[in-house]
C-alpha cells in the first residue's frame, strides 16, 4: 500500500504495516484541515517576529507514562508559561505541544542507536 508523503523507516513486518495504516485510515482525523491552516499561518507569523513561538512536550521513548493526566498536566504548565510570555513580554504566543514520542527517526536514518538498544 502506497503512503504517500509519509517517510516511514523499513519495518520488518510490512503487511502489518498496512494493516494498521488502513485500521488509522478508518478513525475522524486528530487536526482538522482548518487547524492545520491556522498553525501554519500563525508560524508564519512567528517566523517574521510577529508572536512568539513557545514549544513543549515530552520525547519520552515510549508511551507508558502517556496518560490524562500527565498530558493535562504538560499541557498546563505550557498555558501557564504562555500566560506568562503574553503579559510578560506584550506579545501574542503560539503554542505547540508535541507528545508524539520518538515515533521514527528524525536524522534520515533508517535506525537511532544508544548504547544498549536499537530503535
Amino acid at each position: 500500500m502506497p503512503h504517500s508523503g509519509i517517510v516511514f523507516p523499513r519495518f520488518e513486518y510490512p503487511q502489518e504495516l498496512d494493516s494498521v495504516v488502513k485500521m488509522l485510515h478508518c478513525y475522524a482525523p486528530l487536526v482538522f484541515a482548518g487547524e492545520a491552516r491556522k498553525l501554519e499561518e500563525r508560524l508564519g507569523e512567528a517566523a517574521m517576529g510577529n508572536v512568539f513561538l513557545l514549544q513543549g512536550g515530552d520525547c519520552a521513548e515510549s508511551f507508558k507514562e502517556l496518560n490524562a493526566h500527565n498530558i493535562q498536566d504538560t499541557f498546563r504548565v505550557l498555558l501557564q508559561m504562555a500566560v506568562v510570555l503574553m503579559f510578560g513580554g506584550q506579545v501574542p504566543v503560539v503554542k505547540d505541544l508535541n507528545l508524539d514520542g520518538h515515533s521514527c527517526t528524525q536524522s534520515g536514518l533508517e535506525f537511532e542507536c544508544s548504547a544498549s538498544y536499537k530503535y
